[in-house]
């Protein structure tokens, strides 16, 4: 029963490739590039951005390393948001409301809906989750970048 897979495993990767359709080509070892690590400064959230950047940059760290914020001095991991365009009616970093599946935050430009974070010793929770128990987080009250 298991002599196709050995048969198969057995073989270079090389054939199991072009046996699915694509050509294997050796990279040239000269060309390999690296990026260094991603530095905690670059996952602080910084609302003097405009939405549309606050959310690329929760976007490009999910899931791991992940976009920070601070609320009272706690660490807040935030893993997914959503942008909204329009007028900023509050200050930068402050809540604007909380709704049932967001958490709405003012930036420079628009606002941006936190979806989905993770707050300090817990694991990552839906908004509209977190909503149903003890928040700790409430309109009017500020996130920061430290």
């Amino acid at each position: 029963k298991n002599y196709i897979l050995t048969r198969t495993l057995n073989k270079p990767f090389s054939y199991l490739v072009t046996v699915n359709g694509f050509a294997s080509t050796v990279q040239d070892e000269a060309l390999v590039t690296f990026w260094p690590n991603i530095s905690k400064e670059q996952r602080v959230i910084d609302f003097n951005k405009s939405s549309e950047e606050v959310y690329n940059q929760i976007r490009g760290l999910y899931s791991i390393p992940g976009g920070t914020t601070y609320y009272n001095s706690e660490l807040v991991k935030v893993n997914a948001s959503k942008p909204y365009s329009g007028p900023v009616n509050s200050e930068i970093g402050k809540v604007i409301s909380i709704g049932n599946n967001e958490i709405l935050i003012s930036c420079k430009e628009g606002n941006i809906a936190f979806t989905n974070i993770t707050l300090l010793g817990k694991k990552p929770t839906e908004v509209s989750e977190l909503i149903k128990g003890n928040i700790k987080i409430q309109v009017g009250g500020t996130f920061e970048n430290e």
